[in-house]
């Protein structure tokens, strides 16, 4: 066999076998995605049809591999049944082709991290469609000069068509995977339409444009005494919140825990509240010490508020709640931009039990306890506060559109602006500690 071809046969299983590890890599990557911040699990039918095509790919590949080694290396003077251009083509339009589809509808509603490496991968994807189309052309090229294709010489009719089909679809398949490289390597305004190339600025570190997702963004808790006094007409669930931590405070110190103390107590004139916060380092015991009064206030009939001492709740019941950071994984990312987990428990005379039925469905009844992300709106966008300070007297949040508005209306994620997938609020994990165990 001349060096040519052996060249000729190396190069083509060399660049079908990085296809074969890109379709692996892309299902692994898929079927280990869980929920968290902004982003949530693929589609069942994605990641079957991933898995599918990733099965289908592998025995193409195998297939394609003994017939190519038949047709260039004749070992026993044996000449393949199949056309090596009709097994192309088949392995082109049958599974190259479904699996980009399948990439593009992932990169168009997915955030891609911003490196040079990641821009390196993203750019040898591209690199091997764009080689394979070049090759496949200069190939055929050498073969038939255009004046014998046109010729049709006897048995060359079908190559030519073979031929013919593979270089459409691998005309296809670097149209979409240009397409690809722009959805991960670019961000698009939402306002203005425009695409804006990002340039990474580091080498292997990923980068997130983020901020677009949790400015202003915090932790609200919403528990059924709000409500308890008299509140303005509900309008769409609205109802009162108290805020606690915005989510770049969690994600900044992401190996602390930060715990909240809420107390309260029925009086004659309406409701007492304390609200008392704690942040401990990582390997720091967990006890009932440490802890910071942060708000106190009675919450009257006609629902206002006034500041009050701690010192006079006697016999007030308690609610714990602890925050913990789940940051995102280096290599096959589960949640993209981690996870926020909390615990919540409730303790009133030396017990401490379980505080149930709680959501972060703000569609929920108003009498279950809701603990759910929103975006704090412009005028107070800079308040750092867990009560409003507004016009000379405390009150509570509302999810009203203008103190508050759901992420579900905000996180609009990818190249595509798709909506979100992830989580509307930190997940429930009853393994962790809270000052209450």
């Amino acid at each position: 066999m001349s060096c040519r071809k052996c060249c000729y046969f190396f190069v083509l299983l060399g660049l079908d076998l990085i296809d074969l590890i890109a379709d692996w890599l892309v299902y692994a990557d898929a079927s280990r995605a869980e929920r968290g911040l902004v982003y949530g699990p693929h589609e069942d039918n994605i990641v079957c049809s991933l898995l599918a095509f990733s099965i289908i790919g592998t025995l193409l590949f195998l297939f394609e591999s003994v017939n190519l080694s038949l047709r260039f290396f004749e070992y026993f003077d044996y000449k393949p049944k199949f056309d090596v251009d009709l097994v192309s083509a088949i392995i082109i339009w049958l599974e190259d082709i479904p699996q980009l589809i399948i990439n593009l509808k992932i990169s168009l509603c997915r955030e891609d991290a911003k490196s040079y490496f990641q821009l390196v991968k993203a750019g040898v994807i591209l690199f091997d469609v764009a080689f394979r189309l070049i090759f496949r052309l200069v190939m055929y090229y050498r073969k038939y000069t255009c004046r014998e294709c046109c010729k049709f010489p006897k048995g060359s009719r079908h190559k030519t068509v073979y031929r013919g089909v593979v270089i459409a679809g691998l005309v296809l398949n670097a149209v979409m995977a240009s397409c690809v490289f722009v959805f991960t390597q670019t961000h698009r305004n939402p306002d203005t339409g425009d695409v804006i190339f990002q340039l990474p600025k580091t080498l292997i570190e990923d980068e997130y444009n983020d901020q677009r997702y949790f400015q202003n963004v915090s932790v609200f808790v919403h528990l059924p005494d709000f409500d308890s006094a008299h509140v303005p007409a509900n309008n769409g669930h609205q109802v009162n919140w108290v805020r606690l931590m915005s989510i770049n405070n969690v994600r900044g110190n992401a190996d602390d825990t930060i715990s909240y103390k809420y107390g309260y107590q029925k009086s004659a004139t309406g409701l007492q509240m304390a609200l008392w916060k704690r942040v401990d380092k990582a390997g720091q015991r967990r006890d009932d010490r440490g802890w910071e009064l942060k708000e106190s206030v009675q919450l009257h009939q006609n629902g206002s508020l006034t500041n009050i001492s701690a010192d006079v709740m006697t016999n007030p019941t308690y609610v714990y709640i602890t925050f913990s950071y789940v940051k995102p994984e280096s290599f096959f990312k589960r949640r993209i931009f981690g996870d926020i987990r909390y615990n919540i428990k409730v303790g009133n005379g030396g017990k401490c039990l379980d505080y149930d039925n709680i959501t972060d469905d703000v569609n929920q009844a108003a009498n279950k306890p809701i603990i759910h992300y929103y975006r704090t709106g412009a005028r107070l966008s800079t308040t750092t506060s867990h009560l409003v300070q507004g016009a000379g007297a405390l009150r509570f949040f509302r999810n009203d559109g203008d103190d508050l508005t759901d992420v579900a209306t905000l996180w609009k994620t990818g190249f595509g602006h798709c909506e979100s997938s992830g989580s509307g609020g930190p997940t429930l994990h009853r393994d962790i500690k809270t000052g209450c165990d």
